[in-house]
């Protein structure tokens, strides 16, 4: 084995910068062509469980909160989907739902569309051993 094959700390370093920086500008992109109703509303929505903390909350308590933007149950039950869809929400055992727990620190981004991440740097990987190129059968 050559010392080509493996991905040393820089490199992945650089690799994880050139990532975050092709990830902002994607989500700029898609905040730019994310103009329909229900992406926009459900925008507003998670905006409002952030303001307001509400970190749980059921159907009825996001409806009083927010009938003037959801007048309708339907509109209520869009919301609740839009936001489940790109995990932003997610129902509890109970019948509540319950927010991401970094929402707020992602709609800082601006990036309220996409899915926020579990864990953007590590990939689950460890950094205790080298990552090793494709083909590397070490």
């Amino acid at each position: 084995m050559n010392n080509s094959s493996l991905l040393t700390a820089d490199r992945m370093t650089g690799a994880v910068h050139l990532a975050r920086f092709f990830a902002a500008h994607y989500r700029a992109a898609i905040t730019t062509i994310t103009t329909d109703t229900t992406t926009e509303t459900a925008r507003y929505i998670l905006g409002v469980l952030i303001t307001k903390t509400m970190t749980t909350f059921t159907r009825r308590e996001l409806h009083r909160r927010c009938h003037r933007q959801l007048p309708k149950a339907t509109d209520v039950t869009t919301v609740i989907d839009t936001l489940t869809a790109l995990g932003w929400i997610r129902p509890t055992a109970d019948g509540r739902y319950q927010l991401h727990p970094t929402a707020a620190e992602h709609a800082a981004t601006g990036d309220t569309v996409t899915r926020p991440p579990d864990n953007p740097e590590t990939a689950g990987q460890t950094t205790s051993e080298p990552v090793t190129a494709p083909g590397d059968t070490r």
